[in-house]
């Protein structure tokens, strides 16, 4: 049964952090090489419990994610995630700048590396749910990825896109996902 609760918190524009689990993969994954072990390494502390085995002997890396809801639906919410790609933004090899938006908490300043190449689209700003809330100053939004989350997983609100950044995040999302089938 859904909570009325986490469908509220799934609306278009809500920011949350949810507890993500995602294998690992060839080359390690966004999460597993992103700011959760970046962080444990800096604070000299072991990354070992963070990964599980799965059913088929996989290692599962299980983390906090950060999101932006783009759809709100009946039983879930297609979003995209808000990554630092292990403090490099998009400096990382690989990343797409024309995928990506800086997001910031009000209050303070979108930042940039001088590193990283150049973003087309605008940073966004974010309402923070709670006046403690902090993103990471590398904070990235990709609107090149899209998850699913359902309504029965627990999530923690963290804010809103602003009304400042609406219209630029809806134009963002819109010609991101132009489907041609």
């Amino acid at each position: 049964m859904r909570s009325p609760q986490i469908t509220s918190l799934l609306q278009t524009l809500s920011v949350f952090a949810i507890l993500w689990h995602e294998g690992r993969g060839q080359q390690g994954t966004v999460i597993s090489q992103g700011t959760v072990i970046s962080d444990l390494h800096s604070q000299g502390r072991s990354t070992q419990n963070q990964f599980t085995r799965g059913r088929f002997g996989e290692e599962i890396f299980s983390g906090i994610r950060r999101m932006v809801v783009v759809k709100a639906m009946s039983q879930c919410a297609w979003c995209v995630p808000i990554t630092t790609y292990g403090g490099k933004g998009v400096a990382k090899p690989g990343v797409d700048p024309a995928k990506h938006a800086i997001v910031y908490m009000r209050g303070s300043v979108p930042t940039c590396k001088a590193d990283e190449p150049r973003m087309t689209k605008e940073p966004l700003e974010i309402e923070p749910a709670r006046p403690e809330e902090r993103l990471d100053e590398m904070s990235r939004l990709n609107f090149g990825k899209v998850y699913t989350v359902e309504h029965n997983v627990k999530v923690r609100h963290v804010g809103m896109i602003s009304w400042t950044s609406m219209v630029k995040f809806r134009g963002y999302a819109s010609n991101e996902f132009r489907l041609d089938i």
